[in-house]
């Protein structure tokens, strides 16, 4: 039987491979413990049963608020299985924006995770009028919940044999499996509705594009109430992988180390951070280790571009590299738990140098690109051919056109039904078939897909210039000393940026130049660190036009963060409210004239 929808996944999965360890976690001993196949099985069968004998049927809405854990999944296949709506919310997001959605989605059940988000609930209880039950996965049963363990109890009492055959084979492809609000960088959030198949045919072309197979192991780190985490969580289902869960981005670090996965997902701030922080313990050290460090990173560089180029290495450099493995590059891949095959990129575009950095040390970073709206993934980079600069070649059922002022079209059974209760906005981007991504793009002569930037971010200055953002940001945001990079210039007569420099790198110069600052404040306006940035800056825009380059810059004392509304949950800056937030000092670079800095 041809797999149609995520129910016959599910089935797929549990059929086929019988694996004591198919998901991984934390418990509250701080130690990692396994689920195995038919505990899965067993598990996410009465958690269903449970959940249809509170009410839950086909099209029911149940919003889901909780980290990436069993419980997750355990609760999405259920769902599946009564073909129920499945609405994910970010765990970061504050009690007004989920009252919205909730209300916007008409959701009627709510689970949640712990007593942190069971409070976001509490404060919003009586807004939620169309909600019967809460469910709490590890909060105590308190009035007007039930714990996650009651409802699995619930689900044996049922002990219907027949349920999960039946299920999976009524189980309709073109139902909606979930209801998954962007983000977005502006305006109000959008609910975009897929189906089975739309994750269905992304999974398995997905499957075919990356190589994975039951000895791997994928860390799951991403919020699965993405389109990203869960699609590829999707497609460790369905070719066997195990998934170790990690619950928060402060433990990541420790999760990759310990629980050893071979395969992982990110966006590029996670990549950029690894390579600045790996630079930055390099330069701490000085004197022969970075001599050594930067050798071997040389060497790396070679092996490297032959791989990129399909050329064999040469008997010196063969030797040469196995000296630079054994002595450096082989410890910082220890980092990572010593055993990762690649990463995964998504979300944002990757600086094709943080991709070489990576590849230096012996570790690929596979790009690909998606939307929400397509499941998410319309390309990926090859395992055996990537191209760095790239988002890869489009996927096997996908159809992608280059619209003439240069945005990227996109069509196939990725693409999703629309957007909840907003007809009018679901036909401005979907168009005889062809989903508007707002993406300017274009096709390399391989066919590989080459982003360049979002269609309402490009900045047209008032002399009529129009700058892409994104690629100038991120060459700059390559510098050490540069954590964040936020480009200003719209109707402006020249491109200024808002900088948040790199704390741990830059307080670092500052002990070895010795200067005599207390604070972030006093640091962001030291003439010598003024000075370093304005190096930094020209350094990183050298072979941009001049209009495009940053005449003025502002250092920030401190970083944008999702906490304070400045970043999407997926780590994109919300440019308007960083606009509005820092509008003083955007005034100060166009008072007067146009020097290099302020």
């Amino acid at each position: 039987m041809s797999i149609q929808t995520l129910s016959q996944l599910f089935e797929h999965n549990v059929a086929t491979f019988n694996k004591p360890d198919l998901l991984i976690y934390r418990g509250r001993d701080g130690k990692f413990h396994n689920l195995s196949t038919n505990e899965f099985k067993d598990r996410v069968i009465h958690c269903a049963l449970g959940l249809r004998e509170l009410g839950v049927k086909q099209e029911t809405k149940l919003l889901l608020l909780s980290e990436n854990r069993p419980e997750w999944h355990i609760v999405d296949f259920a769902c599946h299985l009564l073909s129920a709506v499945i609405v994910p919310i970010f765990p970061t997001l504050v009690a007004d924006q989920i009252a919205y959605i909730a209300e916007n989605s008409e959701s009627e059940f709510v689970l949640v995770s712990n007593q942190k988000q069971l409070s976001k609930i509490e404060a919003i209880r009586d807004e939620l009028k169309r909600v019967k039950q809460i469910v709490t996965f590890e909060v105590a049963e308190t009035e007007g919940t039930l714990p996650f363990e009651r409802l699995l109890q619930l689900g044996r009492e049922q002990d219907e044999r027949g349920f999960f055959p039946q299920a999976v084979q009524l189980a309709e492809p073109d139902v909606i499996a979930t209801i998954i609000y962007t983000s977005g960088t502006t305006g109000t959030p959008k609910g975009v509705m897929l189906t089975h198949r739309n994750f269905v045919s992304n999974v398995l072309d997905c499957a075919q594009a990356l190589r994975l197979d039951t000895s791997d192991r994928g860390l799951s780190f991403l919020p699965l109430s993405h389109a990203f985490e869960r699609t590829v969580d999707y497609t460790y289902f369905y070719r066997g992988a195990s998934i170790v869960y990690s619950a928060s981005p402060e433990m990541v670090a420790r999760d990759l180390e310990e629980s050893r996965p071979t395969v992982m997902a990110s966006v590029p701030r996670f990549y950029e951070k690894i390579k600045s922080r790996v630079e930055s313990s390099v330069e701490q050290q000085g004197g022969l280790k970075k001599k050594l460090f930067s050798w071997a990173l040389d060497v790396g560089r070679q092996k490297g571009q032959n791989f990129l180029n399909q050329k064999r290495d040469g008997l010196a450099l063969k030797l040469k590299y196995a000296l630079a493995d054994r002595l450096v590059l082989s410890k910082i891949r220890g980092r990572t738990g010593g055993q990762l095959r690649y990463f995964i990129s998504g979300g944002a575009p990757l600086s094709a140098e943080v991709a070489r950095f990576f590849l230096s040390v012996g570790l690929k970073i596979l790009e690909g690109y998606g939307l929400t709206e397509t499941s998410p993934v319309v390309s990926v980079n090859p395992y055996d051919r990537p191209r760095f600069g790239t988002v890869g070649r489009i996927l096997p059922s996908v159809q992608v056109r280059i619209a003439e002022d240069g945005e990227v079209l996109v069509k196939g059974p990725n693409v999703m039904l629309g957007y909840y209760k907003m007809p009018a906005e679901t036909k401005e981007v979907l168009v005889d078939g062809w989903f508007h991504t707002g993406d300017i793009g274009m096709l390399d002569e391989d066919q590989y897909l080459i982003i360049t930037d979002r269609k309402k971010q490009l900045i047209v200055t008032s002399v009529g210039k129009k700058v892409a953002p994104q690629a100038i940001e991120k060459e700059v945001e390559n510098s050490r000393f540069i954590e964040q990079v936020v480009l200003i210039g719209e109707k402006r007569r020249f491109i200024s940026a808002l900088i948040v420099p790199d704390f741990d790198a830059l307080w670092q110069f500052a002990k070895a130049q010795k200067l005599q600052v207390a604070d972030s404040q006093e640091l962001v306006k030291h003439p010598a660190v003024l000075e370093l940035m304005q190096k930094e800056v020209d350094e990183r825009q050298k072979h941009f036009s001049n209009y495009e380059k940053i005449r003025k810059f502002q250092l920030l004392a401190r970083p944008l963060t999702l906490e304070e509304g400045y970043l999407t949950p997926t780590l994109k800056v919300k440019r308007r409210v960083v606009e509005k937030a820092f509008a003083s000092l955007i005034e100060e670079m166009y008072a007067v004239g146009e020097e290099a800095h302020s």
